[in-house]
C-alpha cells in the first residue's frame, strides 16, 4: 500500500512539473511574439514616415510650382523650403527640425520661428537642396534606411 501512495506523489509531481514547464515555455512565446511585433511595427512607422515626407513634399512642392513660386533659402541656420501663395500673400515654409519634418504658414513679411511648425513626420534626418529644373530630397529614418526624390518644376520645363 505505502508503494501505491508512492507512486500518486511521483505522478502528481510529474504532471505538475510538466505543465509548469508548458505554461513557461507558453509565456515565453507570447513574450517572444510580442517582441517581433513591436520590431515590424516599428519598421512599418518608419517606413511609413519615409514615404509620406517624401510624397507630402512633392504634393506640396507640386502645388505651389510656378514662376518664382518656390525656393530654398537658410533662416534660423535650416535649410527651408519656401512655398508662396501669391493670392493669400503668404508663404509655407518646409524644414526639418527637432527630428521632424516641419510645415509652416506665416505672412510673408512674418520672422520665422521653427518651433512653431507643425510636425508633419518623425524622422532621423531630413535635406533639401536646388538641383537643375527642382529639387532633391532625401530623407532618413531612425533605423538608418535612407529614401531620396527628385522632383521637377513644371514650371521650369516651361521656361525657355
Amino acid at each position: 500500500m505505502l508503494r501505491d501512495a508512492g507512486r500518486g506523489i511521483t505522478a502528481t509531481a510529474a504532471m505538475l512539473l510538466l505543465f509548469t514547464a508548458f505554461a513557461l515555455l507558453s509565456l515565453l512565446q507570447a513574450l517572444y511574439g510580442a517582441a517581433v511585433y513591436e520590431r515590424v511595427a516599428g519598421r512599418m512607422d518608419d517606413g511609413y514616415n519615409l514615404r509620406a515626407s517624401l510624397s507630402y513634399v512633392a504634393n506640396k512642392l507640386h502645388a505651389h510650382d510656378g514662376a518664382g513660386g518656390v525656393d530654398i533659402e537658410q533662416a534660423e541656420g535650416l535649410p527651408v523650403l519656401r512655398l508662396r501663395d501669391e493670392e493669400r500673400e503668404s508663404v509655407t515654409l518646409v524644414y526639418f527640425f527637432d527630428g521632424a519634418l516641419m510645415e509652416q504658414t506665416v505672412e510673408a513679411a512674418a520672422r520665422f520661428d521653427p518651433g512653431a511648425g507643425q510636425r508633419i513626420a518623425e524622422l532621423a534626418d531630413f535635406t533639401i537642396r536646388e538641383i537643375e529644373g527642382g529639387y532633391a530630397f532625401t530623407a532618413y529614418t531612425f533605423e538608418g534606411t535612407m529614401r531620396a526624390l527628385d522632383v521637377r518644376l513644371r514650371a521650369a520645363e516651361a521656361s525657355p
